[in-house]
């Protein structure tokens, strides 16, 4: 993604309009520059691009309704013909052996 992410050395506040420098590459380049400064700036941004995530990830857990490990009805039925299967299956080894 860094390879194929634009830089840009202008602030643009308008994101509809002109080319933006994505989060993971000014990281990149901050944290690479030897003065100390930028430095600090790449972690604040790497902080930010975390904080980020994180939101959009609880965003969407929010949006999906289901907690992790709850399966849906249909996942439920798959799992439940999968493990009659696994259950004759075993049930034959044992009948023949």
């Amino acid at each position: 993604m860094l390879l194929t992410a634009g830089y840009t050395a202008a602030l643009n506040a308008d994101p509809t309009n002109g080319p933006m420098v994505s989060l993971p590459l000014a990281v990149f380049n901050f944290v690479k520059s030897p003065q100390p400064a930028m430095i600090a700036r790449g972690f604040g941004a790497a902080a930010v691009l975390m904080a980020l995530v994180l939101v959009l990830f609880a965003i969407a857990r929010v949006i999906g309704g289901r907690g992790p490990g709850h399966q849906s009805k249909r996942q439920a039925r798959r799992a439940a013909r999968a493990s009659r299967r696994d259950a004759d299956r075993f049930a034959d080894l044992h009948a023949r052996g």
